[in-house]
């Protein structure tokens, strides 16, 4: 493919070490917390079955914390040619993303972390079975528009007391919501299945 094909341009909505920022405990900090962050690096790659293309972002948490300069990774399905699904769903990812960093229309891009503004992101913890625990972006929006400091400064300082997050947060291997049950999108320690096939 050529890399005028991998061009961020549609309208409609349609995914040091990875802990550069310290040895950042992820159990003990209450996810998800919309914080700050800077794309770093961005690359379109052939996917291991060699049925499309998909886009791997770096992200650097940005917003004061124990988890400033922590780097997420993320990958987003941009071509698949098994599953319309799977590619609906990377290309509505990838336009959010794109929409809330101001990233131009007609860009490559693997050029986001030089056209990209920093974004706020929605932090969670993605659970996978036989793999540990890793931080991943479930949402994205405009610098500014969704980071919550008085919560941002209160995880930190439970995360510096080494306090328990609180009741409805992700904490390492117990998915519950607010009202303190079980979230019915997890099954035990691991992630509903999805019927996407990659």
């Amino acid at each position: 493919m050529d890399d005028m094909d991998f061009k961020y341009d549609w309208d409609e909505e349609e995914e040091a070490s990875p802990f550069s920022g310290g040895d950042l405990d992820i159990s003990k900090v209450g996810w998800p917390l919309w914080l700050q962050a800077a794309v770093i690096h961005a690359e379109m790659k052939e996917n291991s079955k060699e049925t499309g293309y998909n886009l791997s972002v770096r992200y650097a948490l940005e917003t004061p914390g124990p988890w400033c300069g922590t780097w997420v990774f993320q990958t987003f399905v941009f071509t698949h040619t098994v599953s319309e699904k799977a590619q609906a769903i990377g290309r509505s990812k990838i336009g959010r993303l794109c929409r809330s960093s101001g990233f131009p229309k007609g860009r490559v891009l693997d050029e986001l972390p030089d056209y990209a503004k920093s974004l706020d992101v929605k932090v969670d913890v993605e659970h996978s079975k036989g793999y540990a625990d890793k931080l991943t972006v479930v949402d994205w929006a405009p610098m500014g528009t969704k980071v919550d400091m008085p919560a941002c400064e209160a995880a930190a300082r439970r995360y510096a007391a080494q306090e328990p997050a609180p009741a409805g947060s992700h904490r390492y291997g117990v998915d519950t919501r607010p009202d303190g049950k079980p979230d019915p999108t997890t099954v035990g320690d691991e992630p509903v299945e999805d019927d996407v096939p990659f």
